[in-house]
């Protein structure tokens, strides 16, 4: 299943017209990239192989300069979509995120009554834990888009419900 998520990741990489996926990309690809959206790239002697930041609205990849070439363009695209996919919320001042194993919660709560009397027929509590997949980094956009994916999971379960109850009307006492 795609995820609303996932779709915003592909809209973002389709959105660059590099030719991702299309051609070898390759390091003046990477620079390019980064010139285009202002990422600072810093090379240096590092225990890691690389990693993204940024600081006060700064974008910046640290890539080991001690990689081999194919190694190094692995690392410095791998470090890009990171950004794609993590770039810090605007307005914000300094980190604007964190790790956590959910985004947060949601309950749906329906009541279901009856058009003519406004009896209540049923009522229906359902809480979750939203994006309770792992510690990953949690920004707003990640939280809407987990949200986002439990409503939708909810409506069908919706219309699935009230399809099968339209198929057992009218209901015998």
């Amino acid at each position: 299943m795609i995820t609303s998520t996932m779709r915003s990741y592909f809209s973002k990489i389709r959105s660059l017209k590099i030719g991702w996926n299309d051609r070898q990309l390759d390091e003046t690809d990477f620079y390019g990239l980064c010139r285009r959206f202002k990422i600072t790239v810093v090379e240096m002697p590092l225990t890691t192989n690389g990693f993204y930041y940024c600081v006060k609205g700064k974008h910046f990849i640290a890539i080991d300069s001690k990689l081999d070439r194919i190694k190094k363009l692995l690392v410095m695209f791998h470090e890009f979509a990171h950004f794609l996919m993590h770039a810090p919320e605007t307005n914000t001042i300094g980190r604007s995120y964190s790790f956590s194993e959910e985004a947060g919660r949601a309950t749906l709560f329906v009541e279901a009554r009856d058009s003519q009397t406004g009896a209540l027929l049923g009522r229906a509590v359902d809480q979750r834990i939203i994006g309770d997949n792992g510690v990953f980094r949690r920004t707003a956009m990640s939280n809407r888009a987990d949200l986002r994916d439990q409503v939708t999971d909810w409506a069908n379960i919706g219309v699935r419900g009230f399809t099968e109850l339209r198929s057992l009307s009218p209901i015998k006492p």
